[in-house]
């Protein structure tokens, strides 16, 4: 029986510690403006999870050995806190956060109001329509929005195209969306915005081709001249 409440105890205290700790990572970017990307930031982490879990597993069934665990993880936080905001950037994983959120976190600046943000955030950024689009480095995803005026907004993009410039990225969407303009899928004010997008790179293309034959008549006439 005293080992079991031993085993218990020292359960909640590496379980505790590492809660906390975790929840640094969260405040330590909301205090610097940033508020973390969970989305990149799980695609990352992804990659090591059989590690976590094994860590985890050793954490829950060997006592003593749990809290010295967590304690150790503690110290690497420590040692790499002053790289965290450049490591987190490297993953992709931060997002400056807007001025409404900087006002609400600073009513209340713990981890764990940060990492509400994170998840609510998520949350928003879901509930938009997307396109995946296949390229040689991996599968990115596009969410965007069709504005009162009718276009097409980017407002996230995952993946190796999240690096591209807005307008790179609303031609993949609008170049994805016309292959499946016709299913049940695009809804008809994204079919409408894309006839205004179209008609804008008409309206484009116009003055280019008056300046071509205008181009092509001075030629023209300037061989006839010769």
């Amino acid at each position: 029986m005293n080992f079991i409440s031993t085993w218990l105890v020292t359960v909640l205290i590496s379980s505790g510690v590492s809660v906390a700790n975790e929840l640094r990572m969260y405040k330590d970017a909301a205090d610097n403006g940033y508020r973390i990307d969970g989305i990149n930031l799980n695609a990352y982490t992804s990659k090591y999870r059989s590690n976590i879990v094994k860590n985890i597993t050793f954490r829950i069934l060997i006592p003593f050995y749990n809290i010295l665990s967590s304690l150790v993880n503690v110290l690497i936080y420590n040692n790499n806190r002053p790289r965290l905001l450049y490591e987190l950037n490297m993953m992709d994983a931060l997002d400056e956060m807007r001025e409404e959120e900087k006002e609400y976190y600073q009513k209340f600046p713990t981890g764990l109001r940060a990492l509400r943000m994170m998840v609510k955030e998520s949350v928003r950024i879901s509930e938009y329509p997307s396109v995946k689009i296949v390229t040689p480095y991996d599968t990115s995803q596009i969410y965007f929005d069709v504005t009162d005026d009718g276009e097409i907004e980017i407002i996230k993009a995952y993946g190796h195209l999240s690096r591209a410039t807005e307008e790179t990225q609303k031609e993949k969407v609008i170049e994805s969306l016309n292959k499946y303009i016709e299913t049940p899928e695009v809804s008809e004010e994204i079919k409408e915005a894309l006839q205004k997008e179209a008609e804008k790179d008409t309206e484009q293309i116009k003055p280019i081709e008056r300046q071509d034959e205008e181009t092509k008549h001075k030629t023209r006439k300037r061989k006839k001249d010769i």
